[in-house]
């Protein structure tokens, strides 16, 4: 009877154990069903979520210089460093590509990286800025694609000294680039 009695009390232990773990089980399942409740908008205005392109863009802002596997995001990068003071400006389409298509003809002329291109430019114009002399990226593109376009020597970096040296001298741009041109 002894071992009876131990079987009962085993049995109604067991018994009372499974059907704790499936109450246990029914509370958690009910509550991983209700969707969570959102929270109040203050002054029921839409909130704007971000999208894809709003990360890359902020993503983008934040970088100082490209680094070797940037070749592909240096128009749209450049776009942005030319309107830095601008936080909120989204570059459209047709603006990245006037980037992009001097830069297509820079690294054709000049046989350079996108990258060493676009860092170089942001070079020059932070240079610039710091002897109080503003110039768009996309002004010093056109100026250097102008002297590329005359066929003289040199690579990027050889064109961008030398506009810097000019500029130091007290030439304006299109005097700078003028000076370039007669070099070949």
């Amino acid at each position: 009877m002894l071992v009876f009695k131990g079987k009962l009390k085993l049995a109604t232990f067991m018994l009372i154990i499974s059907v704790f773990f499936g109450v246990l089980l029914g509370v958690l399942l009910s509550a991983c069903e209700q969707q969570p409740q959102a929270l109040p908008n203050e002054g029921n205005t839409p909130q704007a979520s971000k999208t894809e392109l709003d990360y890359e863009l902020d993503a983008l802002r934040d970088l100082s210089f490209l680094e070797v596997h940037d070749d592909s995001i240096a128009a749209p990068w450049l776009a942005l460093q030319d309107n830095i003071n601008k936080p909120d400006y989204q570059p459209s389409a047709e603006q990245i590509a006037q980037y992009d298509s001097r830069l297509q003809f820079l690294t054709k002329q000049l046989k350079e990286d996108r990258r060493i291109i676009a860092n170089r430019t942001v070079q020059i114009r932070d240079l610039l800025a710091q002897t109080v002399q503003q110039e768009t990226v996309l002004h010093l593109l056109d100026g250097m694609a102008e002297v590329a376009s005359a066929g003289v020597e040199g690579d990027y970096g050889s064109y961008c000294q030398w506009y810097v040296n000019l500029r130091d001298t007290k030439h304006n741009h299109q005097e700078a680039i003028a000076k370039m041109k007669q070099l070949k």
